[in-house]
């Protein structure tokens, strides 16, 4: 089993190594290099984790979930939530179910993205956002679930023709909840605020209040994360064969500067001598509150790159599994939440101790300067590669 172990230890690292060798200065500035640890207990209720929110001490998460009684069918359903708490060591628990879909054995609803509030301080309620085809459900409840402890009853909010009424198509991601009451909502390469609720409540917005394209990408929106301490929004889009991620300031719902402009972030032809030019690799984006350094998630690779404010590649996480597809932070930045799954038909949940790390006051750039965390460049990959598994303190690889 200890041999199983460190074999797969390996395949991951080796796969991220795939993706920093690709990096023309990894070798020569050496990044930090950080491992993420399998979070949770109890069997993993999802084939795979797509899309994840983390509203005070609970994870919600969204994707195919396996057959279950809380489904009530015998196949994978994608209309429901589960949680777990992140306070405390704990199992996911099932939160809530489409309603159409309640004692349905043929589920139609598809949840494709989530959003909530994160923020503790604007409403008593916690609020949770639910993307499906041309609606998004809006969920207020209070310390449990939106089954077990609802607050208000659900709404609908949906869609029009694409005019100013909302996206056309399915939207596939979600912000968090803004000061304004809205949320950043994607729609293939377009970028909408819809407003959700009134500000600072929990009660529907103004009939006056209506949504806002706010830009329309070149290409496809893959990721998208907006600041809660800023009017800072950060989009990452695959456009013309290129993984571009860029820091909008948003102001009264416009956008400030153009969707066109040179990105923070490219993962191209022009930053890496074997560009993945086929397909885009960026499946999620987070800012970190206080630090202003970005979390880039890889599909397909293993792993998290971690980019200091000026869009300089500065260190590299590994998880326990092969596709990340959703990340999430505390609202403070003293951790990092890392989902999606392993290829193979099971969802997987990682965190990253930041506080312990330094990480959380401390930008990535200061500490990869001060030697805090040891290793330097490729030859601590190739290094820890060699022993397998190195030594695991604090949730981060100790390289000597």
């Amino acid at each position: 089993m200890a041999s199983c172990i460190v074999s797969r230890q390996i395949l991951l690292l080796l796969t991220v190594a795939c993706v920093v060798a690709l990096l023309p200065s990894a070798a020569a500035e050496g990044l930090l290099y950080l491992q993420s640890a399998k979070y949770g207990i109890g069997t993993m209720p999802f084939t795979s984790i797509t899309a994840i929110g983390l509203e005070n001490n609970s994870l919600f998460a969204i994707g195919p979930a396996k057959a279950s009684k809380a489904a009530n069918t015998t196949a994978t359903a994608s209309d429901q939530v589960w949680s777990i708490l992140t306070n405390q060591t704990d199992a996911f628990m099932w939160s809530w179910i489409a309603p159409s879909d309640v004692n349905s054995t043929s589920p139609t609803t598809t949840y494709t993205a989530i959003g909530v509030k994160h923020r503790q301080l604007q409403t008593p309620e916690n609020l949770m956002f639910l993307a499906r085809t041309g609606a998004i459900d809006v969920l207020a409840f209070w310390w449990l679930s939106p089954e077990k402890t609802p607050a208000l009853p659900m709404r609908t909010i949906t869609f029009g023709n694409g005019t100013a009424a909302g996206p056309t198509g399915a939207v596939s991601i979600l912000s968090g909840l803004d000061a304004a009451g809205g949320i950043y909502a994607v729609d293939q390469g377009a970028l909408w605020w819809i407003p959700v609720v009134q500000p600072l409540t929990a009660v529907a917005p103004s009939a006056s209040t209506v949504p806002a394209k706010v830009a329309e990408m070149g290409g496809t929106i893959q990721a998208l994360w907006s600041m809660e301490t800023t009017q800072t929004v950060y989009v990452a889009e695959w456009f013309n064969s290129s993984n571009n991620i860029h820091a909008f300031q948003v102001d009264q719902k416009v956008l400030q500067g153009s969707p066109t402009a040179t990105p923070l972030i490219a993962i191209n032809a022009s930053a890496y001598p074997a560009p993945p030019s086929d397909h885009p690799v960026v499946s999620s984006v987070v800012g970190h509150p206080t630090t202003g350094d970005v979390y880039v998630g890889m599909a397909s690779s293993g792993g998290v790159l971690v980019y200091d404010r000026q869009g300089k590649l500065r260190a590299q996480i590994t998880t326990t599994f092969v596709n990340v597809l959703a990340m999430e932070m505390d609202s403070d930045g003293a951790s990092l939440y890392i989902a999606g799954d392993d290829g193979a038909g099971t969802g997987h949940l990682d965190s990253l101790d930041l506080k312990g790390l330094g990480l959380q006051t401390t930008s990535v750039a200061t500490l990869q300067s001060s030697g805090a965390v040891k290793g330097s460049g490729a030859g601590a990959l190739v290094r820890l590669v060699a022993v397998a598994v190195g030594v695991a303190i604090a949730g981060h690889w100790v390289l000597g």
